[in-house]
């Protein structure tokens, strides 16, 4: 993969390029889902930039049908701070209301939880 401010050097300089407008979050969020893989970046803003008029976070995220980092944030917080049954009630309104997938809550979670230091 290539470094994060690599990739961002070459996506600032096309979308400057193609006259596209994108915000500063818009940007990072591509960073972010691209993992350093410039064709991947590429797609995304292509995507993003065919479907929405500006390139902003929310318009990648959905363009891509990757979740909201906010909702991701939301379930974590209710299942670190709350009782497992409110947890589980958030978890399953997000899945049905916002359409996200098991699969990326369990991830999201595993991910924050292996970069958590937990007092011994």
């Amino acid at each position: 993969p290539l470094q994060k401010e690599q990739v961002r050097g070459r996506l600032l300089d096309i979308i400057s390029r193609e006259g596209l407008t994108a915000t500063d979050d818009g940007v990072e969020a591509m960073l972010r889902l691209s993992g350093g893989d410039m064709r991947k970046v590429l797609n995304v803003l292509q995507a993003t930039s065919m479907s929405h008029p500006v390139i902003d976070a929310t318009s990648v995220y959905t363009c891509t049908g990757e979740p909201l980092p906010e909702d991701l944030d939301a379930i974590m917080r209710s299942l670190m701070d709350a009782s497992f049954n409110v947890g589980y009630q958030t978890c399953q309104q997000l899945m049905r209301t916002k359409g996200i997938a098991l699969n990326d809550i369990v991830t999201y979670v595993a991910k924050i939880t292996a970069a958590t230091k937990l007092p011994p």
